[in-house]
């Protein structure tokens, strides 16, 4: 009886160790677990900073999209990934379910121009609608513009002319470092001069993403002209989108022209049109590629308009081609067939 009583108190030992470790084992997977909602929403929101910027700054440079590609994170939110001609590409994460949680502010950074000073074409940090300033008190430069108003923009972090924010999360609060990480004060939300709280009472996580990326397109109803990337506050940055030449006409006038019939000596005056009319490079080159090249003169070749004359008769074929087309297809040009009586 003595044995069965010990092996009893055992066995109970043992069964609520194991209740013990697992009860601890789900608290442990739980906070792992809060861990890392909280680093991806400091990745994200950090993000969102960097591509902010990189829209104001591919702007202000005038830089074009070259391509909007949708994706899914292995969490499975959906977003997009945007490439640019000269700037590094960016990710959006799509901003429908980014809501603030209950009584948690979302540290919503947008970049804007200072209405106090009309003659300074810097850009500038906002925070929550109101201009972020250093310890001095001096606005932190977003996008600066070199040569403008008699200062240089200040190089920033990744590569911008201005001061690129970083956050972190400590004990459910935000902080910010305007130095690439080496020091660090509390972020405060300049409407209310608290700090802003990562989490809200409901117990969800304040974020700040893009509410909206939507494409402008030609009458075609195709081609992309540009993009628009809206963010929550419906602030919106729209850039340029890069557009292949995809064919090329030749005018005479206002009359496309295929055939041209003129005097020697007579001075011919041709246009090159390229389709579509928002292609970015709309270079072009003329030249004869059938007749007496030695008989023509030609005017300004590489540019739209030019101006032809030919000293003996005959019939003589000019070529316009379009110089920057699209990888892969076929090189656009168009002839027209002179003839000189």
């Amino acid at each position: 009886m003595k044995t069965f009583k010990l092996l009893s108190l055992a066995l109970f030992a043992i069964v609520a160790g194991l209740v013990s470790c697992t009860d601890y084992q789900d608290e442990i997977d739980s906070l792992s677990t809060r861990v890392k909602v909280l680093e991806d929403l400091v990745d994200r929101v950090n993000e969102d900073v960097v591509a902010l910027q990189t829209l104001v700054d591919a702007m202000e440079d005038g830089d074009v999209i070259t391509e909007v590609r949708p994706f899914t994170t292995t969490e499975g939110q959906t977003g997009y990934q945007v490439f640019f001609l000269k700037h590094d590409p960016i990710k959006v994460l799509d901003g429908e379910d980014g809501k603030p949680g209950e009584n948690a502010v979302a540290p919503s950074f947008t970049v804007g121009n200072d209405p106090s000073n009309p003659d300074d074409d810097n850009y500038y940090w906002y925070l929550n609608g109101q201009m972020v300033t250093d310890k001095s008190g001096k606005p932190i430069i977003a996008v600066g513009k070199n040569g403008k108003n008699g200062e240089d923009g200040q190089d920033g972090v990744n590569g911008h002319d201005g001061y690129t924010p970083k956050l972190k999360i400590e004990d459910g609060k935000w902080y910010v470092s305007y130095d690439d990480g080496a020091t660090w004060e509390p972020l405060v939300d300049p409407t209310t001069g608290q700090q802003i709280s990562a989490k809200g009472a409901d117990g969800s996580d304040a974020i700040n993403t893009f509410r909206d990326v939507s494409a402008t397109y030609a009458a075609d109803g195709v081609t992309v002209i540009s993009w628009t990337f809206t963010l929550q506050n419906g602030q919106s940055y729209t850039v340029p989108a890069y557009n292949y030449v995809t064919g090329v006409s030749i005018y005479r006038g206002t009359v496309a022209v295929s055939s041209v019939t003129i005097s020697r000596y007579e001075i011919l005056n041709l246009e090159a049109r390229v389709e579509p009319e928002s292609a970015i490079f709309k270079d072009v080159y003329w030249y004869v590629v059938d007749g007496d090249i030695s008989h023509a003169k030609i005017w300004k070749p590489e540019e739209a308009n030019v101006q032809l004359s030919f000293d003996t008769t005959g019939k003589y074929t000019i070529r316009v081609i379009a110089r920057f087309t699209q990888p892969g297809t076929p090189v656009q040009y168009k002839d027209c067939d002179i003839i000189v009586l």
